[in-house]
């Protein structure tokens, strides 16, 4: 027992003393990009990592958005961190580790949008359900695949929604099921979820100049274009439509999207 302890600090120790001095010299950093978000709303996130140190740190110096190396975790008001997805198309990220200098820096921006659902609570789909203040952090893996350095602490304060919006938030929560403002609208063995694009469409129609209208024209004008050719002309009007929308932070994507060949 008393040999089995001491196997057990020393590899600790050699763990410490091979990982987290080059490890505890990456800084990561997380900022909004907009502070207006409302509930159910995906929240823009801008994302730093740098190396502060005065040598240089040899591993995975990348902050892609959706290839693991990079985790983020929710909390409301004073809950227990969760889990959360960030919302850029997930993807096998193949990246070799490299030597990073001093003063290394790299920025990506990205958004939170969908949580883990609990069978119990339809809306834990959703990073930021509810209004109320809430505390986000990012996580990155070190070259080991373990949990080494976290962000700082974010708090994010999800305001009401008002009027044409509140009117938009509710129908959204009776149809939670369906995730209306997803990205893209997803296949199933082959065969396009009609049922959501006409709930999409739908929603488009009663609440056009909802804040939340910008994200369903994105869903569809990727759909449209990504999948059923026959709606191309479709799919541009309504990417152009959340392209137009002035304080759309993904409004950049969807004119890249616009100018893609057919």
């Amino acid at each position: 027992m008393l040999a089995d302890l001491l196997r057990f600090g020393l590899s600790c120790m050699l763990v410490s003393l091979l990982v987290a001095p080059a490890e505890a010299t990456w800084t990561l950093r997380i900022e909004t990009t907009d502070p207006n978000t409302l509930p159910m709303e995906p929240l823009s996130l801008s994302i730093s990592l740098s190396n502060d140190s005065d040598h240089s740190i040899f591993g995975y110096g990348i902050i892609t958005p959706g290839s693991g190396y990079i985790l983020f975790a929710v909390s409301r008001e004073d809950e227990p961190f969760r889990m959360v997805s960030d919302g850029d198309v997930y993807a096998n990220v193949s990246v070799e580790p490299a030597e990073f200098a001093p003063g290394y820096r790299v920025e990506a921006q990205t958004f939170l949008y969908f949580g883990r659902r609990a069978k119990s609570d339809p809306l834990s789909q959703y990073a930021f359900p509810i209004p109320g203040t809430y505390k986000v952090k990012g996580m990155k893996f070190d070259i080991k695949n373990q949990m080494m350095i976290e962000s700082n602490v974010l708090s994010v304060s999800i305001r009401q929604p008002t009027g044409v919006d509140m009117a938009a938030y509710d129908y959204l929560r009776r149809h939670t099921s369906s995730r209306l403002l997803r990205q893209t609208v997803g296949y199933s063995r082959g065969k396009t979820q009609w049922s959501v694009i006409r709930k999409q469409e739908e929603f488009i129609k009663k609440f056009p100049g909802s804040r939340y209208a910008r994200y369903v024209h994105d869903s569809l004008g990727r759909t449209y274009l990504n999948g059923l050719k026959h709606e191309y002309d479709l799919g541009i009007t309504h990417l152009e439509k959340a392209a137009s929308v002035k304080d759309y932070f993904l409004a950049d994507r969807a004119l890249a999207r616009l100018v893609m060949p057919a």
